[in-house]
């Protein structure tokens, strides 16, 4: 439960896609309004609205951090 979160960074970067699910399960008790920050995989669970990406130079390469809008 994440209560009265507001915002929330993931760097899922290496995650595989049970744990992704796993986090976007969890992320579906934030409030209407909360923004959540991923790291090169957008969150796929319905109830999120993407706001936009953007690239960022990181210690690896290039990657890209998504943001959403938990609706």
């Amino acid at each position: 439960d994440f209560g009265a979160v507001t915002h929330v960074f993931c760097a899922w970067t290496v995650f595989g896609s049970e744990v992704r699910g796993r986090l976007e399960e969890a992320w579906g008790t934030l409030e209407p309004g909360a923004r959540v920050v991923t790291m090169a995989v957008p969150i796929q669970r319905e109830g999120f609205e993407r706001l936009g990406a953007r690239s960022f130079l990181v210690p690896w390469g290039v990657e890209q951090a998504f943001l959403h809008r938990r609706c």
